[in-house]
């Protein structure tokens, strides 16, 4: 506190007088903003300080483009007029390199980290009865859902009309295409003494 006296001038008819004035310093409001959000996320800038100032901020809030905000206090506070900026990291696309159609039993799961390093969960679990999967990366990736069309085509088993009896010399070699359109091929070799063949 500090004490002021007024003084008249000499030809005034009038008294001097000593009045006290508090100087109040001027107070810095605190705020526990977070200097950096994804694109779209939700972003509040209180009226209100940390350390209880009040006042409103300027421009309009836009969660889509970094800004730097003006936080001008109410005229009765004895505060500071600060600016914060709020960086907006662009949303990434998760990348994935797996096929569109898989055979059934060919994996298990859908991978849970992506070709650019986002990290997330698939849903729902892999079945040959469903096609459409979507991809929800964790909350803390700046990254967006998305939907991936994969076709599980059931296994099928092949059929052969091979004699499960044959005499030596007979067959020369087993057939490389199922009656059913399969192609692949046999081991071992077809030979005498062998009963067993995949």
């Amino acid at each position: 506190n500090s004490i002021y006296t007024f003084t008249p001038n000499s030809d005034e008819c009038a008294e001097s007088i000593d009045i006290e004035i508090e100087i109040i310093p001027s107070t810095t409001p605190e705020f526990s903003i977070p200097s950096e959000i994804c694109e779209n996320d939700p972003l509040v800038l209180p009226e209100t300080s940390d350390n209880n100032i009040e006042g409103e901020w300027t421009p309009e809030i836009d969660n889509t483009t970094s800004t730097t905000y003006t936080f001008l206090p109410a005229e009765d506070e004895c505060a500071e007029t600060i600016e914060f900026e709020v960086i907006v990291l662009p949303n990434t696309t998760p990348e994935f390199s797996f096929p569109d159609v898989i055979c059934e039993d060919e994996i298990e799961e859908l991978p849970t980290t992506a070709n650019n390093g986002i990290e997330g969960e698939w849903a729902p679990e892999l079945s040959s009865s469903i096609s459409i999967y979507t991809f929800t990366p964790n909350s803390d990736e700046c990254a967006e859902s998305i939907e991936v069309e994969i076709e599980i085509i059931p296994n099928t088993t092949p059929e052969f009309s091979i004699p499960s009896e044959i005499c030596e010399n007979e067959l020369q070699e087993l057939p490389t295409t199922s009656n059913n359109g399969i192609e692949g091929e046999w081991t071992p070799e077809l030979n005498s003494s062998n009963s067993i063949y995949t």
